[in-house]
């Protein structure tokens, strides 16, 4: 029972799977005072609170007051940083969730990269993955995008045709009036359409550069610079040459030069892998950062292999369009190299389907990893140099049929199979272009609803991804961890509610965090006693010291619950989450890297689920009478989300919750 004279602050710092402000808290408020049998007092309360030396506007704290029955007065405050991490719903969004993982993999892979990067083998490892997302996240992704636009230029033409022709019926016209409008000029004129476009795009990332502006500034710099190229080879030809360029020119060259850089990430991927498996023969002691970083770059290689052959069946499926700007050879040769880079993610998605068979139907008691399994590392590896065996197999068959390196082609096994009397239909009604754009939106649909059923995981990828977010990446030198500008924000907002929570005259703080919070909980309160915390423009705050000395004089209580800190950050990525304790002549020492912040909190309480794949137990210091953390396992099962207003945790946090 609480004192009647103190007041009990309880701040929540959410994870995945809520986006709304207030959906968590509401949640959990509700348990505790049914649990806990307290008295709300009011209704909600949204206080919009200032940044300290960061040009961000202001950030919405969501509160809720209760009481006991004891009259105890208790505050409930939320910290929500969904704004920062883009946890929107909705299908558009979780489109965009997936395209932004594929760009934010990259800081992860640098990030694991980094750290044993102390030899030359290493060293050649981090550039190596450095330059394989370089190609793939801006020569290669801007390609794409400007075929893009270019294809949907080619359907504004095709739509401003018919309106002529539909207005204007009496009007005669000598071809398509649009078209002989632009003649010569309409390479031209969508290159300067381009330039214009990712120009202002830019313009606008760059603004925003400390948030997600930063993800998009690479691959529209090349965006912008290849319609460059495009503008100046169609001015060229209508100076020079005897006939100008067009779209339909463009359009193959484009795509032979995104499958040669294709080639060559994959190419890159290879080798990195080659560098990992010696590395971790050599240097087992760094295995898990380095199969970190390259088991990224496949999933990072793999998740493109599911945009490329989405964009060539969309475009070779529009009439009119597709017909006009591509011959059948180069749509063979980009769909069935597309494809093929389908393997390694149909891996992932096997060996995950396994794991969650055998924590759902057998019923497994042991705390285990789904993304980061070394099983699914395994698969990933062999269905990347399977697939880009294959893909090098299919390029040089196309570049260089007599080259004695090819073996059979698929394309030849193909064509072998559309020959077969029973397969003649079925290849002629492929060729009706309805058929084929109702082809492409059946899988649009599908997709789409795997990626909702899916989105709790795309939102856990998201949100650790995002943690490793900052504005550059180079592959030298070691990784300054303040440059993490996502993260700090996020720790900022921590800081700002426990000042509200001092403000309000709190006596004892309960820190209940889940997920991806447990993680900035954690940073929140070392960085509060480091008194290292910087806004993203370098000058230095005092908001830590002030919420450090008040959380010196009341009793902080943290919980963590589906927490990733040990089984992930500290295992895979040692240099910026080290482990809490270190052992010192047989006696367990607290870490001075994160200074002395285990003094601040007088009880650690971690709750995880046996079927949790992301959250398990938290290595901390096990030579006290009383383990730090405590780690509780929950015998419900529940997955990785549902934790907040489940019955079996909060009747595991007697004492840290009042009642």
């Amino acid at each position: 029972m609480a004192k009647s004279n103190e007041t009990w602050a309880v701040v929540v710092i959410h994870g995945v799977g809520f986006t709304q402000v207030g959906a968590t808290l509401e949640r959990f408020f509700r348990g505790v005072c049914e649990n806990r049998r307290l008295s709300p007092v009011g209704g909600p309360e949204i206080h919009l609170l200032e940044h300290a030396n960061i040009t961000e506007g202001r950030f919405p704290m969501y509160m809720r007051r209760a009481k006991t029955q004891g009259e105890q007065p208790i505050l409930f405050a939320e910290v929500y940083w969904g704004d920062i991490s883009k946890s929107e719903g909705g299908i558009s969004h979780l489109l965009l969730r997936l395209l932004t993982i594929v760009f934010h993999l990259r800081y992860l892979i640098d990030c694991a990269a980094a750290y044993p990067c102390d030899g030359w083998m290493s060293r050649c490892q981090r550039i190596t993955l450095w330059l394989a997302s370089w190609i793939l996240c801006g020569p290669l992704a801007a390609m794409y995008a400007l075929l893009f636009l270019f294809m949907m230029l080619q359907m504004g033409k095709i739509a401003l045709n018919w309106l002529f022709e539909t207005l204007f019926p009496s009007v005669s016209y000598t071809g398509e009036p649009v078209t002989v409008w632009l003649a010569d000029y309409e390479l031209l004129t969508f290159s300067n359409i381009a330039i214009i476009v990712g120009a202002w795009l830019y313009w606008i990332s760059n603004a925003r550069r400390l948030t997600w502006g930063g993800t998009w500034r690479y691959l529209l710099a090349w965006f912008t610079i290849d319609a460059f190229v495009i503008a100046a080879l169609s001015l060229r030809s209508l100076l020079w040459a005897d006939t100008a360029l067009q779209v339909t020119d463009i359009f193959p060259t484009c795509i032979k030069c995104a499958s040669v850089a294709l080639l060559v990430t994959i190419l890159l991927v290879l080798l990195g892998l080659a560098w990992a498996t010696v590395l971790m023969i050599i240097d087992w002691a760094n295995a898990a950062a380095y199969s970190a970083a390259i088991g990224a770059s496949m999933v990072q290689l793999a998740l493109w292999s599911v945009i490329v052959p989405a964009f060539a069946m969309f475009l070779f499926a529009l009439p009119n369009i597709g017909d006009r700007t591509m011959s059948w050879e180069v749509r063979d040769l980009f769909l069935t190299n597309s494809a093929i880079l389908l393997l390694p993610l149909s891996a992932l998605s096997l060996t995950g389907l396994l794991r969650i068979i055998r924590f759902r139907v057998l019923r497994s008691r042991t705390p285990g990893r789904l993304i980061v399994h070394w099983t699914t590392v395994l698969a990933l590896a062999i269905a990347t140099i399977v697939g880009g065996v294959l893909y090098i197999n299919e390029f040089i068959n196309r570049v260089a049929p007599d080259s004695p390196f090819v073996v059979v082609s698929l394309l030849d096994i193909r064509h072998q199979i559309g020959m077969r009397p029973w397969a003649a239909p079925i290849t002629a009604s492929l060729e009706v272009p309805w058929i084929q754009l109702s082809i492409v939106l059946g899988s649009v649909a599908l997709a789409t609803g795997f990626l909702y059923s899916a989105r709790t995981l795309l939102h856990i990828v998201m949100d650790v991804i995002s943690h490793f977010y900052r504005l550059h990446v180079y592959p030298m030198g070691t990784i300054d961890h303040n440059s993490h500008t996502l993260q700090k924000r996020i720790t900022h907002r921590v800081h700002r509610v426990l000042a509200e929570m001092h403000a309000e005259g709190a006596t004892r703080v309960t820190i209940v965090s889940h997920s991806q919070g447990t993680a900035t909980a954690v940073i929140a309160l070392a960085r509060a006693d480091l008194d290292a915390q910087f806004d993203p423009h370098g000058s230095p705050t005092n908001l830590e010291a002030h919420v450090r000395d008040w959380l010196r004089t009341v009793r902080v209580d943290l919980v963590t619950m589906g927490s990733p800190i040990s089984h992930l950050y500290q295992h895979y990525f040692p240099d910026r989450y080290p482990p809490f304790y270190v052992r010192e002549g047989g006696v367990s020492i607290r870490n001075l890297v994160w200074g002395n912040w285990v003094g601040l909190v007088h009880s650690w309480t971690n709750l995880y689920r046996y079927d949790d794949f992301v959250g398990t137990t938290i290595v901390g210091d096990g030579d006290f009478p009383h383990t730090f953390p405590k780690n509780i396992p929950l015998t419900a099962l529940g997955g990785h989300t549902k934790y907040w207003d489940h019955v079996d945790v909060i009747e595991n946090l007697d004492g840290v919750l009042p009642k």
